[in-house]
């Protein structure tokens, strides 16, 4: 996941209905950055992504040979932005 894609997760997750509150506007700026950093690196990891997800219908754990694609994709023409 990206930066922004991580941060957008926050408000989406919280369980706080108050918009001033919620999210990435009302809350310290630690408990913002936690969700995102987990999300940014831990995903990452093939045996927490395996543990932690599943396919809706199958329940099948994502493949190693396509996580192995997806990582090694992640970063491609990352110097362009």
């Amino acid at each position: 996941l990206d930066p922004h894609t991580a941060h957008g997760l926050h408000p989406v997750r919280t369980p706080v209905d108050d918009g001033g509150v919620a999210g990435i506007t009302g809350g310290e700026w630690d408990a913002v950055e936690r969700p995102s950093q987990f999300m940014e690196n831990f995903v990452w990891e093939y045996d927490v992504l395996a543990h932690m997800s599943s396919h809706e219908e199958t329940g099948a754990v994502l493949p190693k040979e396509l996580f192995d694609k997806m990582h090694a994709a992640k970063n491609f023409q990352r110097g362009l932005f």
